[in-house]
C-alpha cells in the first residue's frame, strides 16, 4: 500500500468504527424499550401506614393550636399570623388541613377500588357495593377539594332562608342522602365478618357525629355568637380532629381486609399496541 493510501484507510477505518458503535448503541436502546424490565416493589406496611397518616394529621392538628392560641391571645399583631391562620386553620378550605382530608378520601377510595377488583375475581356477591363505596370516597375526595357542599350550603341558606341549628343549609340534603346510603348498605355491613362489620360501624358513626352532628351544634352557636372566639375554634378543632381520626381507622380496617386477600398488590402495565 502506498504511502498516499493509508491516510484514507484509516480514516475509513475510523468512520466504519464509529458507525459501528453507533449501530451498537441504537441497538441497546431498541432493546431497553422492548425488554421488559423487573419488578418495581414498593413496600408498605399496615403500621407504618397508619403511623405516617396519624402524625401527618398530629402535626397539622398541633400547628393549629399554636397558631390559634398566638393570634387569639398575642398582646400585639404579629405580621403573617392570619396567613399562617389561614394555611394551618382546621377550618380553612384553602388549607393543609383540607388538603390532607381530601387525601385520606382519596387513599379510601384507592383501598376500596382494590378491594373491589378482588371480590369480582372471587365473585363475591356485594363487589357492586364495594365498587359503591369507592365511588361515594372519592366524590368525597372532591367535594372536601372543591368545597361543593359549602357552595350549596350558600345557595340553600339564601333560597330557604334557613337559621339555627340549620344555619349551615348543606346538611339538609346530606342527612337526606344519608339516610338514603344507610338504607342502601345496612345488609351488606351486617354480612360483613363480625369485627370488620363493628369497625364499619365505628368509623362510620365517629363520622357522622364529627361530619353532621357537630356541624349543626356549630351553625347554632354560629348564629348567636359569631366564629372568632375561642368557644367556636375548640368544637372545631373537636369536630376536624374526630373526623381525620375517623378516616385513618376505617383506613386501617380496609388495609386489614386487603391483607387478607394476600400480602402482596401488583400493578401491571400493558402497552397500547
Amino acid at each position: 500500500m502506498s504511502e498516499d493510501a493509508r491516510p484514507a484507510v484509516r480514516r475509513w477505518a475510523a468512520e466504519e468504527r464509529t458507525q459501528q458503535h453507533a449501530r451498537v448503541h441504537k441497538r441497546e436502546r431498541e432493546r431497553v424499550r422492548t425488554e421488559p424490565v423487573g419488578e418495581i416493589a414498593l413496600t408498605l406496611t399496615r403500621r407504618g401506614v397508619i403511623w405516617t397518616l396519624s402524625l401527618v394529621a398530629a402535626t397539622i392538628i398541633v400547628a393549629h393550636i399554636i397558631v390559634t392560641l398566638v393570634r387569639s391571645y398575642a398582646s400585639r399583631p404579629i405580621m403573617g399570623i392570619d396567613n399562617l391562620y389561614t394555611l394551618f386553620g382546621l377550618w380553612a378550605e384553602a388549607s393543609f388541613a383540607n388538603w390532607f382530608s381530601s387525601t385520606l378520601f382519596l387513599i379510601s377510595a384507592a383501598l376500596l377500588a382494590l378491594i373491589t377488583i378482588a371480590k369480582r375475581a372471587r365473585g363475591d356477591r356485594y363487589t357492586w357495593y364495594w365498587a359503591g363505596l369507592a365511588l361515594v370516597f372519592f366524590a368525597l375526595a372532591v367535594d372536601d377539594a372543591a368545597d361543593a357542599h359549602g357552595q350549596l350550603s350558600y345557595v340553600l341558606h339564601a333560597y330557604l332562608q334557613t337559621s339555627g341549628f340549620l344555619l349551615y343549609a348543606w346538611v339538609i340534603p346530606a342527612a337526606g342522602m344519608l339516610l338514603i346510603f344507610g338504607l342502601v348498605y345496612a345488609r351488606f355491613v351486617w354480612n360483613l365478618a363480625p369485627p370488620i362489620r363493628w369497625r364499619f360501624v365505628l368509623a362510620g358513626a365517629l363520622f357522622v357525629v364529627s361530619a353532621l352532628v357537630f356541624e349543626v351544634f356549630e351553625a347554632r352557636y354560629d348564629g348567636l355568637h359569631g366564629t372568632e372566639n375561642m368557644p367556636y375554634k375548640i368544637m372545631v378543632t373537636i369536630e376536624e380532629t374526630v373526623e381525620m381520626g375517623a378516616i385513618i381507622f376505617f383506613i386501617a380496617t380496609l388495609l386489614t381486609i386487603l391483607h387478607a386477600y394476600g400480602p402482596t398488590v401488583r400493578v401491571r402495565l400493558r402497552s397500547g399496541e
